[in-house]
């Protein structure tokens, strides 16, 4: 049987877990409101006792769940990132609402050379028993893409000019 570790780190409003599995180190979230030096201390202990963090998980990009993966980055290697579906066309909407988080980080992970994997729907929420099952209850679901959408046509939004940044300001 595979050894397995998992510490859930107190870090105030935020999250930051991290498990072992075999030799597969998984991050999930890495941010806090409330504790930045506390959560920097877990940072750095996994930064001594392991080479790689082979998957980061985002459950959403939220300040209080991303803010400090510039220092993790700064630490140590992240093989993969796993972040929420956003539809291309709903992007800019996030990034916007986000205050320019998903493409701060997409910019961050791209020059670290880290592989950013999108979950789509059914991978979020199959039993394959695999590291899918990690994922944050809150990610979205392409059925709530499609009531963002109806929402964005009822409020007279138009979907077409979601690529013009100042519009969608």
């Amino acid at each position: 049987m595979e050894k397995l570790v998992r510490c859930i780190c107190p870090v105030g409003q935020g999250g930051f877990s991290v498990e072992t599995i075999g030799d597969t180190t998984v991050v999930y979230d890495c941010g806090s409101l409330t504790s930045l030096s506390q959560l920097e201390t877990y940072i750095d202990c996994v930064a001594n006792k392991c080479t790689k963090i082979d998957y980061l998980f985002l459950s959403h990009f939220d300040t209080d769940h991303v803010n400090s993966i510039g220092y993790l980055l700064s630490k140590i290697k992240v093989c993969n990132v796993v972040v929420p579906l956003i539809p291309d066309d709903l992007k800019i909407v996030f990034n916007v609402y986000w205050n320019g988080t998903y493409t701060t980080l997409k910019n961050m992970f791209e020059n670290e050379d880290t592989k950013i994997v999108e979950v789509k729907d059914q991978e979020a929420y199959s039993d394959k028993g695999d590291l899918w099952e990690w994922l944050a209850k809150r990610m979205m679901t392409l059925s709530d893409f499609t009531t963002i959408r109806k929402e964005l046509k009822n409020n007279n939004v138009d979907i077409n000019k979601l690529d013009d940044v100042k519009y969608v300001e």
